[in-house]
């Protein structure tokens, strides 16, 4: 089902997941790109069902072996949130430069689908076409985000976003009486973008995270992320339309409220956004970041496309983000 309710093209799709009945919802700047978004979603939603039910190839003798440790460094020990308990089942990843295998466990590569991160890094279509990119930028920007909400710093600059947006989309918004605001990183040799959907005041907030090759693409990405999280819940924070899946971080988006909206306002510096490299290979960029190659693990989705999870050792995405403040949106 698409609508032209709304400030941008939506595609809503109802499907059987498993045994789950899903409805999924994805936003674009044509009908085209929304009913992709959404298709794609649900492929990779039914990959992912797919490989927990059959079990995820397993490492072989010979495999590098990466522990839960390698991928929450900065985790103590006595954290039991922070990681996991692991069965000692080791499935197999790719390294995304080196092309050696890797013995992963199986808790990252493929986390229980309820949780919040059992989207994030994800992509569906044609082998070859970019999947381990685009993914790898999923991790990325989810990354950047859940760690500066740890830790938050006034490194933060404020992105015009209206400039930035197709004209149509900007007039739909002050139609809806929608507000957006684009936040940068300053500190970062890339161009990340936070984006923010309200209607006034923070109230049913949608989040969205995104990087690209310069502002406009990174924007743009991060706001439809805003939108669906908005769209997909009905304005309704921590509701996202994909029961029983992760109600966050799904496509990096998450609806929130105001106190969200407070704790940015509180750490924007004064001075112009740090807008980075007009870099595009995530793959290296993620290498830079992290310290290690990312991995990547594929699997064949009913359609007969490719799902892949990106994987990178020591993201903050693998550990939670403490309680004492606004949970993270992404």
């Amino acid at each position: 089902m698409s609508s032209r309710n709304g400030p941008v093209p939506r595609a809503r799709l109802t499907a059987r997941v498993g045994t789950a009945q899903v409805t999924v919802t994805a936003c674009g700047f044509s009908f085209d790109e929304a009913q992709n978004a959404a298709r794609d979603l649900l492929h990779t939603m039914r990959g992912l069902e797919r490989a927990v039910a059959n079990g995820p190839p397993p490492a072989l003798p010979g495999d590098r072996v990466l522990s839960l440790a390698d991928f929450t460094p900065d985790t103590d020990d006595e954290d039991e949130d922070g990681r996991a308990a692991c069965s000692g089942v080791l499935t197999r990843a790719i390294g995304a430069v080196s092309g050696l295998p890797y013995a992963v466990p199986a808790e990252i590569v493929l986390p229980p689908l309820s949780t919040d991160r059992a989207l994030v890094g994800t992509a569906h279509g044609t082998p070859g076409a970019g999947l381990a990119g685009r993914a790898v930028a999923d991790v990325l920007a989810t990354d950047i985000v859940v760690r500066w909400w740890r830790r938050p710093r006034p490194v933060l600059a404020r992105l015009p976003a209206r400039p930035l947006l197709p004209d149509d989309t900007v007039a739909a918004l002050a139609g809806q009486g929608l507000e957006v605001e684009a936040y940068t990183w300053t500190n970062l040799p890339f161009t990340t973008v936070l984006a923010v959907v309200h209607a006034g005041g923070g109230a049913a907030a949608g989040f969205g995270a995104a990087v690209g090759p310069d502002p406009r693409a990174a924007l743009r990405g991060a706001f439809l992320k805003a939108q669906t999280a908005r769209s997909a819940s009905g304005g309704a924070p921590g509701e996202t339309g994909i029961a029983p899946w992760p109600t966050a971080r799904v496509l990096a988006a998450w609806c929130s409220g105001p106190a969200h909206l407070e704790l940015l306002h509180g750490h924007v510096r004064d001075g112009g956004a740090g807008l980075g490299e007009g870099a595009s290979d995530w793959v290296e960029q993620a290498y830079r970041r992290f310290g290690h190659e990312p991995l990547i693990a594929s699997w064949t989705a009913p359609d007969g496309g490719t799902v892949v999870r990106a994987l990178c050792p020591g993201a903050a995405i693998y550990a939670p983000v403490p309680a004492a403040r606004p949970a993270c949106p992404v």
